[in-house]
């Protein structure tokens, strides 16, 4: 994708908005092939930049069914460790406790803490790209 550029699919939506940064929009629903889409688009930017930053948007998130959960781990396992950042922002206090015990588990499965690629709940868009600012510079003290 290019800087700028947006791809649906299904209900969601996938901008590209910086060279580093893409900002998901979920709709719906979330599905084995959706986590396709969202998976391809983060390693083609660590293929390109070294790291990725994504900003993720649940207002209008629904369902994350276990099958989803478990397929999700089968195809990022192999992934880790990678430098990144994820911020979310929109989520109700249900769907922040589904996600932070899904996220968990996702650590136990892979038997590797996540500290490479840390995920924060924010309560506005504002906040989340502050963080992700301040994670663009820790990455690159790293690197």
């Amino acid at each position: 994708m290019k800087i700028g550029e947006t791809l649906h699919f299904g209900r969601h939506r996938l901008v590209r908005v910086e060279h580093d940064r893409t900002d998901l929009y979920i709709d719906g629903d979330v599905t084995n092939e959706d986590v396709d889409v969202i998976h391809s688009s983060g390693q083609s930017i660590r293929a390109e930049c070294g790291y990725d930053l994504m900003l993720v948007d649940v207002h209008r998130m629904r369902n994350l069914t276990p099958e989803t959960r478990r397929y999700t781990g089968l195809v990022s396992a192999d992934d880790r460790p990678y430098l990144g950042a994820i911020a979310i922002v929109g989520a109700s206090l249900v769907t922040r406790a589904l996600l932070t015990l899904f996220f968990r588990a996702l650590e136990l499965l892979r038997r590797v803490p996540n500290i490479s690629n840390p995920i924060s709940f924010f309560g506005s868009r504002d906040e989340a790209l502050a963080w992700l600012s301040s994670q663009r510079a820790r990455i690159k003290n790293i690197a």
